[in-house]
């Protein structure tokens, strides 16, 4: 399988000193190191865009290509930047939703349909029924820099500093496949993509934090916070264990992407009360953790706090 990725930063403010410190992909073991692997430039006719490239030659190149031995549903990115000083961690969850072509791009420009090529549009592979849809992932400097989806904060949750700047930033996103040569062989609409020449080469690992769509995916996968979930389940007087295992999740974590095994993961990774649990007992508890959730609307805490 062929991923074409973009790590990128929208950088609009001149005082403001940015730069990639490494890109991680932790269900393939792969760590690409600035300076390196990678270095990051400006491919785009607008140069707020700063996108990770493969350090080679002097071209800004549109992203990175990884050929991987087998097939990959659901991944995670995790990227860090230098922001004046300082680290940004941006993690993106990726799921690909189909199995039709052996490649993927989170380029959305690239899932249209091209005339006079045999390319058709991947875009209804992740709109069914119209179902709204987060399609392209960016790190940020303030929340309100990138405002042109209304819903981002449906798929995306930002943590800031006490000077507005976002430090933590997560996002969900669903990917089409592609025919692989509608990334590899030149045309009109992929001028500045990497070559197949300069891929990087993986293999697929087992990765415990990996966020899976549950069977009721249809209800969609939202950003939902914990103290607001934990707040409903005791209005609900949910039994205790289950508000202390979350508890202690929330005391790592802030928030759950919902119909998906994310709560259950978070559980078994921050959880001391979940991983004592008799078997029995914890068939419940998941059960509980991975019950299917109806579109959650979240205010956002930290936005609350900008200056």
């Amino acid at each position: 399988m062929l991923i074409h990725l973009t790590p990128r930063y929208y950088a609009r403010y001149s005082d403001v000193h940015v730069d990639i410190i490494d890109v991680e992909i932790p269900e393939l073991k792969l760590i690409l190191k600035a300076n390196v692997d990678i270095i990051m430039r400006a491919p785009f006719p607008n140069k707020n865009y700063k996108v990770v490239c493969r350090k080679k030659g002097r071209k800004a190149i549109n992203g990175i290509l990884i050929e991987i031995d087998g097939e990959l549903k659901n991944f995670t990115v995790i990227s860090r930047w230098a922001v004046n000083g300082e680290i940004s961690r941006h993690e993106t969850y990726y799921h690909v939703t189909d199995n039709e072509f052996d490649a993927v791009t989170e380029e959305d420009f690239l899932w249209s349909g091209f005339f006079n090529t045999p390319y058709r549009t991947r875009c209804k592979e992740i709109e069914v029924g119209g179902t709204l849809v987060k399609r392209q992932s960016a790190m940020v400097t303030l929340i309100d820099d990138l405002n042109s989806n209304d819903g981002d904060n449906y798929w995306t949750y930002n943590k800031v500093d006490g000077e507005g700047f976002v430090r933590f930033r997560s996002e969900y996103i669903m990917l089409p496949t592609v025919e692989r040569e509608r990334i590899i062989t030149s045309f009109f609409g992929n001028k500045r993509l990497p070559s197949y020449d300069d891929k990087f080469d993986a293999h697929i690992h087992p990765y415990k934090l990996t966020v899976v769509p549950a069977e009721m995916k249809e209800l969609g996968v939202y950003v939902v916070l914990l103290r607001d979930w934990i707040r409903e389940l005791k209005e609900d007087n949910e039994q205790e264990l289950l508000y202390r295992i979350l508890g202690e999740i929330n005391s790592k974590f802030e928030f759950f992407l919902s119909n998906t095994n994310h709560l259950q993961s978070l559980a078994e990774a921050y959880s001391s009360t979940y991983n004592e649990l008799s078997e029995h007992n914890k068939t419940y508890i998941d059960e509980c953790l991975n019950q299917p959730i109806l579109h959650v609307l979240i205010s956002d805490v930290e936005q609350e706090e900008k200056p």
